[in-house]
């Protein structure tokens, strides 16, 4: 007279698998914005060796320039002391004043307080290298290059063309446009159908009652009719993103063409620079040579000499200035490109 359907006190315990066959594309947008994001660390890492490639490069390049001035310092310094030397035998035989004598000394202490100046300057070159290079203070490094001029054959056509296709920055603007879309598709996948399979077993089967089975197995279907427009709403949002990134993509765009230009025109304004400057440079020697013969004659003044010495510093500095300075253009310009390594087959074959 009493059928008990299942009893008042039961254990019930179950394994449940459950595997999806289709989420309207969001396992597959999922997997391919996790792929985007890893490139683009990659890409970023890229990017963080070439800025460390060009410091250190544009280090190296200032390193030779002082140190190539420390050496011009030195040439100056020789001459004024050879020119006190000659003032003084002059002087001696009453041929010149006491004041051109005194300003020769006066250059020699000039010329002496400069090259201390700059071997200071050497010393913090030297350092500011090693920091780029991440060695320690302590770590004796020794170059033997100098700057010598080497020209190229660049194109800015072609460089640009290169920026375009190696430059880092964009190809992580890429990358973000690529996870953009994979999240406009996570998004649209929210008005789509999810079909699933299931699979249950129990544990417990004498606690089951009749309607219950011990396992089963099935599909299920899932689609959301309405929503309150909230998943409308973010899909619009995944919407206005992608034509952000694309916005983002073509300002970066322009930015970087400019970079490269910038960077082109201030290497051949460079390069033209330590052409012109030869003239000068040769003007220069000449000019002190003719007096010194002048001065040792007897005809000139010691302030002439001087001055003579000091314009020939200056364009020699000034050469080596540009030459420092095209260099390190050409550095920007490559690491503008996405390849700032490519300086060094610059610097393979210098006409020494």
């Amino acid at each position: 007279f009493k059928q008990t359907l299942k009893k008042q006190d039961y254990y019930q315990a179950a394994f449940v698998g459950v595997q999806p066959l289709f989420l309207g594309g969001k396992l597959w947008a999922a997997k391919t914005f996790a792929e985007s994001e890893r490139e683009a660390a990659k890409i970023e890492l890229q990017k963080t060796e070439n800025e460390v490639t060009s410091e250190v490069l544009v280090n190296c390049f200032n390193y030779m320039l002082v140190s190539q001035v420390v050496e011009t310092r030195k040439n100056v310094l020789e001459g004024m002391k050879r020119h006190e030397k000659e003032a003084q035998k002059l002087f001696d035989e009453g041929l010149i004043a006491n004041y051109h004598l005194l300003r020769a000394k006066v250059a020699v202490a000039e010329a002496e307080r400069n090259l201390s100046d700059d071997l200071n300057n050497l010393e913090l070159a030297m350092i500011a290298l090693k920091s780029s290079m991440g060695v320690d203070d302590s770590t004796k490094i020794i170059l033997t290059d100098s700057l010598f001029f080497n020209d190229n054959n660049l194109v800015l056509e072609e460089m640009q063309k290169l920026g375009e296709i190696n430059q880092p920055i964009l190809k992580i603007i890429e990358q973000k446009k690529v996870a953009a879309n994979q999240k406009f598709n996570i998004e649209r996948s929210s008005f789509l159908p999810q079909i699933a399979a299931f699979g249950k077993y129990e544990i417990y089967p004498q606690y089951l009652s009749a309607l219950e089975p011990r396992w089963a197995v099935g599909i299920q279907l899932k689609f959301n009719i309405f929503n309150g427009f909230k998943d409308y709403t973010k899909l619009e949002s995944a919407i206005h993103l992608e034509n952000e990134v694309d916005m983002i993509y073509a300002g970066a765009k322009r930015q970087v063409n400019l970079w490269i230009n910038k960077a082109y025109k201030d290497m051949d304004n460079f390069r033209t620079k330590y052409h012109k400057l030869e003239a000068s440079y040769n003007l220069a020697k000449e000019n002190l040579r003719m007096n010194e013969k002048r001065f040792e004659s007897g005809l000139g003044i010691s302030l002439e000499v001087i001055d003579a010495r000091l314009s020939l510093e200056k364009v020699e500095i000034d050469r080596l200035v540009a030459l420092n300075q095209y260099y390190k253009s050409l550095t920007e310009l490559n690491l503008a490109v996405g390849n700032p390594v490519n300086v060094l087959k610059v610097l393979e074959n210098l006409e020494r």
